[in-house]
């Protein structure tokens, strides 16, 4: 189990723990996660660097978790135990290497990169992704505001949390490259639609690309200018700054997969599956 805090004040007043500096926002530069059970608790907290206090045995935990609302790091604080505890399962799941350097372990990304694609309903748009090789994951989500921490489905489909419907993939850049990615996504939306997508309207349902990645940005500028330039009309796709990635609710996981005879006549009457596709020649 855990428990994200906003800020350092709600960390304390909890836990009665004591640090140097201050967090006083949630965001994938700043964070604090609380990982416990009957018996053991851990504390991640993230400012310049990535500290870790607590338990070892929760390190596999911890580093699946991370990984999972897409929370990057590149260096480490810890008794060196622990560190390698966590370290060793994160890498595990990205295939990155380490090294320490002056107290502080050094992370470096290796092959398995992570992309967060908002493009309406997130259940049509992962299907498409599960036939490709090199796509490791597919999680269902949200990436919004930064005010709110964990937003239900309730909340973001009701329009109570500013958010909009988002996957995480998570893939191997040695088998598919994010420009075969993106191909991916801009043939499956609609991105001209100012509203929403399909039938589904609403700001939920807007699309947008989030990365820090500048190849990925680069490739995607380039495919927004030739869709202009193509169909003649400018695409509304949001190029935004990579944020923390909130996973929906279990039942919203890999739904397609789950439920093959419902998810067709969700793309039936979603009006996705006679789409037009906008595509560009390159």
């Amino acid at each position: 189990m855990f428990k994200i805090y906003k800020n350092i004040l709600e960390l304390r007043k909890e836990n009665n723990i004591t640090f140097d500096f201050e967090i006083n926002e949630f965001s994938n530069q700043k964070f604090i996660f609380k990982f416990y059970n009957e018996d053991d608790e851990l504390f991640v907290i993230k400012d310049d660097v990535l500290y870790l206090l607590g338990d070892d045995t929760l390190a596999k935990e911890a580093a699946e978790t991370l990984a999972n609302y897409n929370l990057k790091f590149e260096n480490i604080f810890s008794e060196d135990d622990l560190a390698k505890a966590f370290l060793d399962e994160y890498i595990k799941i990205f295939n990155g290497s380490y090294q320490k350097l002056d107290g502080l372990f050094k992370y470096s990304e290796g092959n398995i990169k992570t992309i967060l694609l908002a493009g309406g309903c997130f259940w049509c748009m992962a299907h498409p992704y599960y036939e490709y090789d090199g796509i490791l994951k597919v999680l269902s989500g949200f990436v919004g505001d930064d005010d709110i921490i964990n937003p239900t489905y309730e909340e973001v489909k009701h329009g109570n949390a500013k958010f909009r419907e988002t996957i995480l993939l998570r893939y191997d850049s040695n088998i598919i490259n994010h420009e075969q990615i993106l191909k991916i996504y801009f043939s499956n939306i609609d991105p001209f639609d100012p509203d929403g997508q399909f039938i589904d309207k609403g700001f939920n349902y807007t699309t947008a690309i989030f990365t820090d990645d500048k190849n990925v940005k680069k490739y995607a500028k380039y495919y927004l200018e030739k869709l202009e330039e193509k169909y003649k009309m400018k695409p509304l796709v949001k190029l935004l700054k990579d944020k923390v990635f909130y996973m929906a609710e279990e039942y919203h996981q890999d739904y397609g997969i789950k439920n093959p005879e419902k998810m067709v006549c969700e793309l039936k009457e979603s009006g996705r599956l006679n789409r037009r596709r906008y595509e560009i020649d390159d």
